[in-house]
């Protein structure tokens, strides 16, 4: 016996290759003890009449597939045959879904993008998830967490997608649009003082994010508040302090 996907002959102590057995229930396959066929078998030279109509289970360990087997024949030496009675269990889809950036996101180009994903299958592994930009592979990530960056991304909108894989189903999340800009110089008003508060508005591109600076001796600058843009014009104000300030608005690097 051997394993035609992965071997051309069978090999005594190896064969069948990529494969681990455990007597018992498919339904109690994560609780039973594998090991290979040979052991299993508990026999060095060639397989006993101990193995036949036991239930088993095979674990394709590759493809994360278990199956049972009862064997039910078995010839002497090698020399014959043997038959069996194989029950596949009906094999279950993962489920996948992009868990950043988040849906409308906004980015300044040129963007380097991590994207992730949250990726899992009743009683299996997931075993590779792909992450696509349109029709595009950007990358593929085989063990949790499931993750890529996209890289240098030019101003457009993007369509991101995850495939994820199990047991040798597929299934796609669902999409992901964020849009790359390139975004404007940010400008100031001229600050104005009313009712001891000083105010102003700055430019700036909605959906990034800005931080305003203050300095009284332009050496060392604090930063104040920090928000996501919702608009082209964004009003800051705060109280006057009795000594001169300086202001200044930094836009903040993608996240």
């Amino acid at each position: 016996i051997f394993n035609a996907v992965t071997e051309t002959f069978g090999t005594k102590g190896v064969s069948p290759a990529d494969t681990e057995w455990a007597t018992g229930l498919l339904a109690n396959h994560s609780s039973l003890h594998y090991s290979n066929f040979i052991a299993w078998a508990n026999s060095p030279f060639n397989t006993s009449a101990g193995i036949l109509n036991v239930q088993a289970v095979c674990h394709l360990i590759s493809d994360d597939i278990y199956f049972s087997v009862k064997f039910t024949a078995w010839g002497r030496l090698g020399a014959g045959s043997f038959t069996y009675i194989r029950s596949t269990p009906g094999a279950v889809a993962p489920t996948v879904s992009i868990t950043n950036p988040a849906p409308n996101a906004v980015f300044a180009a040129p963007a380097n993008v991590n994207i992730s994903a949250s990726a899992s299958v009743s009683g299996g592994t997931v075993t590779n998830v792909s992450f696509f930009r349109g029709t595009t592979l950007i990358g593929s990530s085989t063990s949790a967490p499931f993750n890529v960056t996209a890289s240098g991304l030019t101003a457009a909108s993007y369509s991101l997608t995850a495939v994820a894989t199990a047991g040798g189903l597929s299934a796609t999340s669902s999409p992901v649009t964020i849009t790359v800009i390139n975004p404007s110089s940010v400008s100031l008003t001229t600050p104005a003082i009313a009712n001891g508060q000083v105010s102003f508005n700055y430019s700036a591109n909605p959906g990034l994010r800005y931080v305003v600076q203050s300095t009284s001796d332009f050496l060392n600058w604090n930063s104040g508040s920090t928000n996501t843009a919702n608009a082209n014009s964004v009003p800051f104000s705060e109280a006057v302090v009795p000594n001169f300030r300086f202001y200044r608005v930094a836009r903040l690097p993608n996240p």
